[in-house]
Formats: structure tokens, sequence, C-alpha cells
């Protein structure tokens, strides 16, 4: 019996080292030494594929697939957030700040965009100034900066627009006026444009204060925008806000 499995393992031993010495054959049929011309980098090529093998082109390859993909994913939450199709590529850095004023606020609403620890506990930023100083393009900077940083989500939304769309739940029986609502009190960031352009009745005050305040009691952030005064600031969202 132990002759008999002795002779066992000598026979696996010879089959394996066959096996190993066939591969070598293969390797020397398939297999060529290469040096990639780019990264200077010695490396085994299967003639039998035509793919770039070189093990760092692989990984360049791999890494810059992942990076389009994160920047696809980029770009539906911010298509996904509601901005006019002409302002969804606008950044920061692509804003012109031609006036002394137009740096002070891009200054501003950057410093804000950047600061995640005040983000994360609800700040706001009103941004109340005239027309022609590029808050819509600001709004989308701000949206990208936050969305860059791997946060949840964010809503850009006209008062208008918002006003409109919960007061559609009150006529159609498809839409619920709580889930409309939510939307807007639950996402992580609120951008409300265009301040003032609704109809400023009290219903309308209440269902702003409404939303404004579901944020401030969960900490989300809100960014306000307007063509208005500060003064008439007050006639629109009301001394709470």
């Amino acid at each position: 019996c132990w002759r008999k499995s002795g002779d066992l393992e000598m026979n696996l031993e010879n089959r394996l080292k066959q096996i190993q010495e066939k591969r070598d054959e293969i390797a020397k049929l398939y297999f060529v030494d290469c040096k990639c011309d780019k990264h200077a980098i010695e490396f085994k090529r299967d003639t039998r594929s035509d793919e770039n093998q070189c093990p760092q082109c692989k990984a360049d390859f791999e890494a810059n697939k992942h990076r389009e993909m994160i920047e696809r994913k980029k770009l539906e939450r911010i298509i996904n957030a509601g901005l006019p199709v002409r302002f969804i590529e606008k950044t920061f850095d692509n804003y012109q700040a031609n006036t002394s004023l137009q740096s002070e606020i891009v200054s501003m609403v950057r410093e804000y965009a950047l600061n995640g620890d005040a983000l994360k506990l609800g700040r706001c930023l009103m941004l109340f100034v005239g027309v022609g100083t590029g808050k819509t393009h600001l709004a989308s900077a701000v949206i990208g900066e936050y969305l860059n940083a791997e946060r949840t989500n964010a809503v850009y939304t006209t008062a208008r627009d918002m006003i409109r769309n919960v007061r559609a739940s009150w006529s159609d029986r498809n839409l619920n006026e709580s889930e409309i609502i939510d939307r807007y009190a639950n996402t992580g960031l609120l951008v409300i444009d265009e301040i003032g352009v609704q109809f400023g009745s009290d219903a309308e005050s209440i269902l702003m204060f409404e939303i404004i305040d579901k944020r401030y009691g969960s900490q989300l952030p809100t960014f306000f925008i307007s063509n208005l005064s500060k003064k008439k600031k007050k006639n629109v969202l009301g001394d709470r806000i």
C-alpha cells in the first residue's frame, strides 16, 4: 500500500511537471517580450489578442472609464436637479466677473458652496441683487459643487414653478400635495430662483414658509435667489424667513 501511494504521488508530480512544460511551450509560441512605448514597461504580450496589454495602459484605461462613469452620474444628477439646459454646465470657473460687484458676489457664493460644515448644519444663503449678475449661473455652480462633494441630491426650482406644482395637486387626483411638498422640503440642497415673480398671495407665503420651516428643522441648506431689494423681500417671504 505504501508503494502504491508513493507511486501515485510520483505520477502526480510527473503529470504536473508535464502540464507546466506544456504551458511553457505554449507561452513560447504565443507570448512575446514587449515594451510599452508610452510607459517603458516590459511585459509578455499574448499574440492571440489585439488588445493593448501593457499593465499600466490597462490600469489607465480602467481609471479613465471610472472617471467617465463618475462624470456621467454627476451630469445625470445635475440634470435631475431641474436646472435649465442652458445652465447645466455652468461652474464657478467659467463665471465671468466683469464688475467689482460680480467679483464680490461670486466670492461670497463660492465660499458658501465650499463650506461643507456649514451646509451640513443647514446654513442658507440669500442672493438678492439686480438683473445681469448671473444668478442662475451661480445657482448651477453651487449645485455642481454640492454634488461633486458626493452629497445627497439637489433641486433647482423657481418660486413660481414650486407653487404651481403644489397647486396642481389641488385639482389633479393623481398628484399628492404632501409628496410634492416633501420633495422640496427633504432634498439635500434646495435652490429657489426668481423669488418675487410669483403672485404673492397669502396662500403662497404660507406654502413657502411651510417648506422652508421643514428644511430649517431638518438642518437642510436653502439658496434663495431674487431680483428683489431686501426691503421688498419681507413682502414676499415675510418676517419669519
